[in-house]
C-alpha cells in the first residue's frame, strides 16, 4: 500500500507548483514525517528545476514507522539532515554525511523534499528535537548550525582562543552565538559599520568593517571562519600560501 501526500516543486517559469506524490509505506529505518516547518539553504538553486522537490531541513512529527526504525513513537518530533539516507557497514560506521554510500538531497530521493506535508526518510538522520526546542528554530540548527558546529569540533576551537567571524549572514549569525556562548573570544568582520550593533549583541567581543581596509590594526588570531561563498581579498586578512596544486 502506498502513502500520498502533497510535494512543492520548481518550475521551468520559476513558480512553486503544488504536486501530489506517491511513496510506497515505510520500511525498514524509514519514518514517514509530517512537517511542521522548514529550513532551506538554496531555494534558488531548486525553485527552477522542475524535476526537484525543494527544501533541504525539516522539522516534523513523526507518525508512522518501518519495523526497524528507533523512531516508532508517535507525535514526536524529529529534525532532518541533508543526507536522507546512509549504507552502514564496517568500512564506513561513523562516517555519517560522508558516508560514500550516502544518498544526498539533490542527488537522490527526487520525489519529495521538506517543502511538502510529508515525506519519508530514513531514521538515521532524524534527529529527536529537544523538549522546549520550537520546530522553527530547531530546523536552523540542522542547517547553518550544523555546518558551523562541525568546524568549531573538527579543529578543535577552545574557549582561549581568538575566532574571526567573516560575514554575518546565516552562518554568520550563529558562528557567532556558538563562539560566544563557549567563551571564544569573536572578531566579526562585515563589510560596512550596519550591523556592527548586531553582531556585539550576537556576542561578538571586537568588530571591523572591511571595505577599504587594507590591514587590521589588532590581535592576531587562531583561528577565521569564512562564512560567504564569494572569493574574498585576503591581504587584509592573512598571506594566503598554496602549498599543493591539483590540476585537472
Amino acid at each position: 500500500m502506498s502513502v500520498e501526500f502533497t510535494v512543492f516543486k520548481g518550475s521551468s517559469n520559476g513558480d512553486i507548483v503544488e504536486y501530489k506524490t506517491l511513496h510506497n509505506r515505510p520500511t525498514g529505518n524509514q519514518v514517514l514525517v509530517k512537517s511542521l516547518t522548514l529550513e532551506s539553504a538554496a531555494p534558488t538553486r531548486t525553485i527552477n528545476m522542475p524535476t526537484w522537490f525543494s527544501g533541504t531541513k525539516v522539522s516534523g512529527l513523526s507518525s508512522r514507522s518501518g519495523t526497524e526504525s528507533r523512531s516508532s513513537r508517535s507525535a514526536t518530533s524529529w529534525d532532518e539532515d541533508t543526507p536522507t539516507k546512509l549504507v552502514e557497514s564496517a568500512s564506513n560506521a561513523y562516517l555519517d554525511q560522508y558516508c560514500p554510500n550516502r544518498e544526498y538531497y539533490g542527488d537522490a530521493n527526487f520525489h519529495q523534499g521538506s517543502f511538502s506535508l510529508h515525506a519519508i526518510w530514513d531514521a538515521s538522520f532524524l534527529f529527536k528535537v529537544p523538549d522546549g526546542l520550537a520546530p522553527q528554530h530547531a530546523a536552523p540548527l540542522m542547517c547553518g548550525g550544523a555546518t558551523v558546529f562541525e568546524v568549531i569540533e573538527s579543529y578543535n576551537i577552545r574557549p582561549t582562543e581568538r575566532v574571526g567571524v567573516v560575514v554575518i549572514g546565516g552562518l554568520g549569525h550563529l558562528a557567532i552565538q556558538f563562539l560566544a556562548k563557549m567563551g571564544v573570544v569573536v572578531v566579526v568582520f562585515s563589510s560596512t559599520e550596519f550591523k556592527r550593533e548586531e553582531a556585539l549583541g550576537l556576542g561578538a567581543t571586537e568588530f571591523y568593517a572591511t571595505k577599504g581596509t587594507t590591514t587590521f590594526n589588532m590581535a592576531k588570531l587562531d583561528h577565521l571562519l569564512v562564512t560567504t561563498n564569494n572569493l574574498l581579498d585576503w591581504k587584509p586578512y592573512a598571506t594566503v600560501h598554496l602549498l599543493s596544486y591539483c590540476p585537472k
